[in-house]
């Protein structure tokens, strides 16, 4: 299992359009992808649980990938993240 913590930098927080892609991008892998806020965890390939998540600006969401392309599903997701917010990883 890999993971990586990121703090939310959009003003509008993990809204639709990052969400559908980071889902989007989540799906091509079939390692099991999860992201956390709180208490909460959310299957990276299901936008109705990462929009329930509620994630709002300066939030930080763990995001854990396992499984055998766990290492490519979590650069990945941190690209789509990185990309939202013109960010690096």
């Amino acid at each position: 299992m890999v993971e990586w913590e990121y703090t939310i930098q959009d003003p509008e927080g993990l809204h639709a359009r990052p969400a559908s892609k980071l889902v989007m991008k989540a799906m091509k892998f079939s390692s099991d992808i999860r992201v956390s806020l709180y208490q909460n965890s959310a299957d990276a390939k299901n936008i109705l649980e990462v929009m329930a998540l509620g994630a709002g600006r300066n939030d930080k969401i763990l995001v854990r990938a396992s499984g055998e392309d766990e290492e490519e599903a979590l650069e990945a997701v941190k690209q789509v993240l990185a990309q939202e917010n013109d960010l690096n990883p």
